[in-house]
């Protein structure tokens, strides 16, 4: 094998491969490099560095990529307090018998498909919370002095298959203490 020095293209991103992933300098048997790597070899078009088989690019074990996860949503019947300028997440939860300022009344998953846009995706949720504000209030949205708003998936998460959807009501002067639920005002 020592006497072997000839490597096809694809051997040698094989080779370029490896030894850019572990950070080795590969030598022959004789101190003498097969190949001499300043840095890996990159796809024109993606800009990544190709595998063994070309069909995904290699990992950078310095900077591992993150992995994704779902994005927190409340569940219907969970009040929020987001007054105290944090985002509606798992630490904004407080019981409904507190004072807070927001209410899940639905969710829902949008249909299936590609990722329709940001605005679109927006507005397919929007209309989704807006026909089931009455099965929660009691009245219909633009016949309640309630406000509403939801929560779109974004692109990232279609990626991973996040269609959800949650849907929020607040009341626009008070502090709510205790649920919404078949208030009808």
């Amino acid at each position: 094998m020592c006497a072997e020095r000839r490597t096809s293209a694809r051997s040698r991103l094989v080779l370029t491969t490896v030894i850019a992933g572990a950070g080795l300098l590969l030598t022959a048997c004789v101190g003498a490099p097969l190949v001499e790597v300043t840095e890996p070899a990159t796809d024109a078009a993606t800009g990544s560095v190709p595998t063994a088989s070309g069909s995904a690019p290699a990992s950078d074990p310095a900077s591992p990529a993150p992995q994704a996860r779902l994005r927190y949503l409340p569940a219907v019947g969970e009040c929020l307090d987001s007054r105290k300028d944090r985002a509606a997440g798992p630490d904004s939860v407080v019981p409904c018998d507190e004072p807070h300022d927001d209410e899940v009344y639905a969710t829902f998953e949008l249909a299936p498909g590609g990722f329709p846009g940001a605005d679109a995706a927006q507005q397919q949720a929007d209309d989704g919370c807006r026909a089931r504000f009455a099965d929660f209030v009691g009245v219909p949205a633009d016949a309640s002095m309630l406000g509403w708003y939801s929560f779109a998936p974004d692109e990232p998460g279609w990626a991973i298959g996040d269609r959800r959807v949650a849907c929020a009501l607040w009341h626009p002067t008070d502090l709510v203490t205790g649920s919404l639920r078949g208030i009808a005002y």
